[in-house]
């Protein structure tokens, strides 16, 4: 837990005074078991999750150190710079009334006649 509290994430969320769920600190651990079970080298992220690349190197670490062994390949984040940095916070875009293209209603209401069903 410790590791998962030196986050920035969970710092931020503090500072903002916000509810901690879950959520923030599963998914790093299970970004991390995705990338340590297939055996990663290069791992394509933005710089917002160069730190969960850096936890799963942690972790990938601390397990070849305990087991004394290379089981784990240790990870490098791969950062191109045209796709360094969102854009926009997925928050600020789904409340955006002049997003024309972007979705994102959490109920999809079901269509009467779906595409798949003819």
């Amino acid at each position: 837990m410790g590791m998962l509290e030196r986050a920035h994430a969970y710092k931020a969320a503090l500072e903002k005074g916000e509810d901690v769920d879950h959520g923030l600190f599963t998914y790093p651990v299970l970004m991390a078991a995705d990338i340590l079970l297939y055996g990663a080298h290069l791992v394509p992220v933005g710089r917002d999750q160069k730190q969960h690349i850096e936890m799963a190197r942690d972790m990938a670490q601390r397990f070849n150190r305990l087991y004394d062994c290379e089981a784990l390949t240790l990870p490098e984040p791969y950062i191109l710079e045209a796709t360094a940095t969102v854009p926009a916070p997925m928050a600020a875009r789904c409340r955006s009334p002049t997003a024309t293209r972007s979705r994102c209603s959490r109920r999809r209401t079901p269509s009467r006649n779906p595409s798949w069903a003819s």
